[in-house]
């Protein structure tokens, strides 16, 4: 997933939070916390137009 995202020009701000790896959890030492950067629905909006174009063209 992350290199299909980066692939459509999203960028990812690494971030490290104890909430994110479960703190005391063993197994849970993978970051799973991501925080699109701006205000705009990058995120969204990137995913919803790629849906679209595989509706109407395919994989």
């Amino acid at each position: 997933m992350y290199r299909w995202l980066r692939d459509r020009g999203l960028h990812f701000l690494p971030v490290v939070h104890w909430v994110e790896r479960g703190l005391y959890e063993p197994g849970n030492s993978v970051p799973r916390f991501h925080v699109v950067w701006g205000t705009r629905p990058e995120l969204a909006m990137t995913l919803i137009d790629s849906f679209r174009t595989q509706m109407t063209t395919g994989p």
